[in-house]
C-alpha cells in the first residue's frame, strides 16, 4: 500500500487563508463598487433633479398664454456644446427653451412628451448617439391649464468613469492590503509554528544523543504532547529492558543443560553421541545468537549515545597490532578526530572489532581502515589484501552459523551479529573488492553519525 505523501501544515494554512482573503476581498470589492455605483447614480440624479426643479421654478405663463423663463438657471456643465449635459423645456410638442449645450437653429425634443406627473429617470440617446440618463417630468400649471414637459440629462459615461476610477483605486488599495496581510500571516505562522520546530529539534536532539528527554517550554496545546512523548520514551525503555533481561535469563538458563548434554554425550554410542553433540552445538549457537540480539534489540541508549569513531578505531588498531605483531601486518587508519557515531560505544566496538579482526586474520600483509562523513551519516571502510570472498558467496557470510572456511575456529556468528547491529541502527553493510589487492575484500559500513562541532 503506497504511503501518503506528507504535506506541509504551514503551506496548507497559507494557501487556505490566502484563498479566504482573496475571496473575501473580492466579494468586498464587488460590494463596495456596487455601493459606490449606486451612490454615484443617486448623486447624478440629484444634479439632474436640481436642474429640473430650477427650470420649473423659473417657468411661468404670460396672460396671453405664452411660456417664459425668468432667467435661465444653468451650471457650467450645461454650457459646453454637445457635452451630454442638456435640458429642455417643451410646451405643446415644441422646444421652447434648451441649454446652450444643445445649439441648433431648429431644436428637436430629446424625448417625446409623455404623461409623467411624477419625477422619473430613464435612459435615452443624445443627438450625437451618446447614451444619456435623463430626469423628466410633466407639470400641470393650473392657472393656465397648461402642461409643461421638462427634461434634464447627463452622459452615462460620467457615472462609469467615476465608478472605474473608484474601482481601480479600490483594487490597488486591497492589493496592497492583501500583500500586507500576507506578510503578517507568514510572520504569524512562523511564530505560531516555532514551538513545533522546537519540539522537532528536541526529538532530533534525543536521537543525536545530546539529551534523553524533552524539557521544552511549550504552549498548553503542545505540553501534553511533550509529556506523552516522554512517557512513551520511558515506557519503551522499561519494556525493552525487561524483554532484554528475560531473553538474557532464558539464554543463561539454557547454558547449563547444554553443557550437561555435551558432557554426557561421551557415554553414548558414537552415532548417538554425534547426533547429540550436533544438536547441542545448534542450541549453543542459537543461545549465543539470541543472547547477543537481546542485548542489542531496543537498546535505549542508542537514541542518546554518541561515540567518537577515531578513538574506537585507535584503540582497536592498537590491540590488533599487539595481537598480530608476529605476522608483521601493516595497519593504517584515517578518520577525522571529531567524527561521531550516533549510538552505543559497545555496539561500535562489537561491529568494528569483529570486522577488523576478520580482516587481520585473512590479510597477507596489510589492512586499511578509514572513516568519513557522508550525506546521511558516516561511512567506515575496512580493506585487506587477503584471499577475499567470491562475489556469489558474499551474502552467505551473514547467515548464522555459516562459515566459508570450516578449518578455522569460530561459531560463524560474528558477521550475522554485526549485521543485526548495523540494521538496528538503520545502517547497511556491503562487501566489495578491495583496492589493496586484486583478490582482497573491502567491507563498507553506513551508520548514523555526524561531524561534531569543536568544543
Amino acid at each position: 500500500m503506497p504511503t501518503a505523501k506528507p504535506y506541509s501544515l504551514r503551506n496548507r494554512l497559507i494557501w487556505r487563508i490566502t484563498l479566504f482573503m482573496f475571496v473575501a476581498l473580492s466579494v468586498l470589492s464587488v460590494a463596495l463598487v456596487l455601493l459606490f455605483d449606486s451612490y454615484i447614480e443617486r448623486r447624478f440624479d440629484r444634479t439632474l433633479t436640481n436642474q429640473l426643479h430650477s427650470l420649473l421654478a423659473a417657468a411661468q405663463f404670460e396672460p396671453n398664454g405664452e411660456l417664459i423663463l425668468n432667467g435661465t438657471p444653468s451650471t457650467a456643465r450645461f454650457q459646453e456644446p454637445l457635452s451630454g449635459w442638456y435640458w429642455q423645456v417643451i410646451h405643446q410638442q415644441q422646444v421652447k427653451y434648451q441649454s446652450p449645450s444643445l445649439y441648433a437653429d431648429a431644436p428637436a425634443p430629446l424625448l417625446d412628451e409623455i404623461n409623467l406627473p411624477q419625477l422619473s429617470f430613464m435612459a435615452l440617446e443624445g443627438p450625437t448617439g451618446l447614451p444619456l440618463r435623463a430626469a423628466v417630468q410633466r407639470v400641470h400649471f393650473h392657472s393656465q391649464d397648461q402642461y409643461v414637459f421638462v427634461v434634464a440629462s447627463g452622459p452615462v459615461a460620467d457615472i462609469q468613469r467615476d465608478v472605474i476610477q473608484f474601482a481601480s483605486r479600490l483594487i490597488g488599495a486591497f492589493a496592497l492590503l492583501g500583500l500586507i496581510l500576507g506578510l503578517i500571516l507568514r510572520w504569524q505562522l512562523k511564530q505560531l509554528l516555532q514551538p513545533v520546530r522546537s519540539l522537532q529539534q528536541g526529538i532530533k536532539a534525543i536521537r543525536d544523543g545530546s539529551q534523553e528527554s524533552l524539557t521544552l517550554t511549550l504552549p498548553s496545546e503542545l505540553t501534553e504532547v511533550q509529556t506523552e512523548l516522554n512517557h512513551l520514551l520511558q515506557n519503551n525503555k522499561e519494556i525493552l529492558e525487561r524483554a532484554r533481561l528475560q531473553a538474557s535469563n532464558l539464554a543463561h538458563a539454557l547454558k547449563n543443560p547444554i553443557s550437561v548434554l555435551k558432557n554426557h554425550a561421551s557415554n553414548l554410542p558414537p552415532a548417538d553421541a554425534r547426533i547429540v553433540l550436533e544438536q547441542a552445538d545448534k542450541l549453543s549457537q542459537s543461545t549465543h545468537t539470541h543472547l547477543a540480539r537481546a542485548r542489542l534489540a531496543g537498546s535505549f541508549e542508542k537514541l542518546s549515545a554518541r561515540t567518537n569513531v577515531a578513538d574506537t578505531l585507535s584503540e582497536l588498531v592498537f590491540s590488533l597490532e599487539l595481537l598480530y605483531k608476529p605476522r608483521g601486518l601493516k595497519m593504517s587508519f584515517a578518520c577525522h578526530p571529531n567524527l561521531v557515531f550516533s549510538g552505543d560505544p559497545h555496539d561500535l566496538d562489537e561491529v568494528l572489532g569483529n570486522l577488523m579482526d576478520n580482516a587481520c586474520k585473512w590479510a597477507h600483509s596489510q589492512v586499511k581502515f578509514s572513516a568519513a562523513q557522508i550525506e546521511r551519516g558516516i561511512e567506515i571502510t575496512i580493506e585487506d589484501d587477503g584471499p577475499g570472498i567470491p562475489e556469489e558467496q558474499r551474502q552467505a557470510v551473514f547467515s548464522p552459523g555459516k562459515r566459508l572456511d570450516e578449518t578455522t575456529q569460530g561459531t560463524g556468528l560474528g558477521l550475522p551479529i554485526v549485521q543485526d547491529i548495523v540494521l538496528l541502527y538503520g545502517g547497511n553493510i556491503r562487501l566489495q573488492d578491495s583496492s589493496l589487492a586484486a583478490s582482497g575484500l573491502c567491507i563498507v559500513l553506513h551508520l548514523p553519525g555526524t561531524l561534531a562541532a569543536m568544543d
